[in-house]
C-alpha cells in the first residue's frame, strides 16, 4: 500500500488489488487520480465532499471498476449513475447521503447487469418507480433503501417477484409500507437478512409470519 497525502487530502493505492481510499479530494485531484489509474477495480470516496459530477462521472471510463463507495459526496447527482451505466464489471455502489441521486440514477444502474450490492441511505428522493428499475438487476444480492423516501407496497412488491436472489434488505422508517408489502416478500427465499424499523404501518403479526415463511432468515423488527 503506498500513500500521498497533505494537509488537506490523502490518497492510498494498492498496487496488488488496484484499490484506491481518498480523502478530502476535490475534482482536480480526482481527475488526475482517473487518468493515472486507468485499471481501478475499487474505489472509495466516502466523505469527500468537495467531488461534484465533473470529476465523478470519469469514473464510467474505467471499465475494469468493481466497487465505488460515494457515501457522503453530497454533491453527486444523477449525472454521474448516469455515467456508470457502461460499468460493466460494477458489482458494489454505495450512494449513502447522496441526497440529490433520485430515481433516475436507479434506472440507469439498472443497466450494469453485475450489481449485487446497492446502498441508498437517506437518498430520499428515491420512490417506487426507483425501486422497480433496480429490481429488474438479474444478480442483485444487498439492497439498503433510503429511510423516510416515498416507497410503498407496490415497489417492495417488485423486488419480491423480480429480485429472487436478494440476500439482505434494509427497510426503515417507510411510512407507506404496509403489512401487503412486507408479506409479499415471502417469495425471497434466500433471504437471510431483513430489517424493517419505524415502518408504522407494518404489524408484528405480519413480521411474525415472514419469519414463519422464512425460518433461515434474521429479521430485525423494531415498530
Amino acid at each position: 500500500m503506498t500513500s500521498v497525502s497533505n494537509h488537506a487530502e490523502a490518497i492510498s493505492l494498492s498496487p496488488e488489488t488496484m484499490e484506491v481510499k481518498c480523502v478530502n479530494v476535490d475534482d482536480r485531484v480526482l481527475s488526475t487520480i482517473i487518468q493515472r489509474t486507468p485499471y481501478l477495480r475499487r474505489i472509495d470516496l466516502s466523505g469527500c465532499e468537495q467531488v461534484t459530477d465533473e470529476s465523478v462521472t470519469k469514473l464510467g471510463t474505467i471499465v475494469s471498476l468493481q466497487e465505488i463507495n460515494l457515501s457522503l459526496c453530497g454533491l453527486v447527482t444523477d449525472a454521474s449513475c448516469s455515467a456508470f451505466e457502461n460499468l460493466l464489471h460494477l458489482r458494489s455502489l454505495s450512494l449513502g447521503w447522496c441526497y440529490l441521486v433520485s430515481d433516475a440514477s436507479l434506472e440507469s444502474l439498472s443497466r450494469c447487469r453485475e450489481l449485487e450490492t446497492l446502498l441508498l441511505w437517506s437518498c430520499e428522493k428515491i420512490t417506487d418507480v426507483g425501486v422497480i428499475s433496480i429490481a429488474a438487476v438479474p444478480k442483485l444480492k444487498r439492497l439498503e433503501l433510503p429511510e423516510l423516501s416515498a416507497i410503498s407496497d407496490i415497489g417492495i412488491t417488485a423486488l419480491s417477484t423480480q429480485s429472487p436472489h436478494l440476500q439482505r434488505l434494509r427497510l426503515t422508517s417507510l411510512g407507506s409500507l404496509s403489512d401487503a408489502g412486507v408479506l409479499a416478500l415471502r417469495s425471497l427465499t434466500q433471504l437471510n437478512f431483513l430489517s424493517i424499523c419505524g415502518c408504522a404501518n407494518v404489524t408484528e403479526t405480519a413480521v411474525n409470519s415472514l419469519r414463519v415463511a422464512l425460518p433461515d432468515c434474521d429479521i430485525e423488527y423494531e415498530p
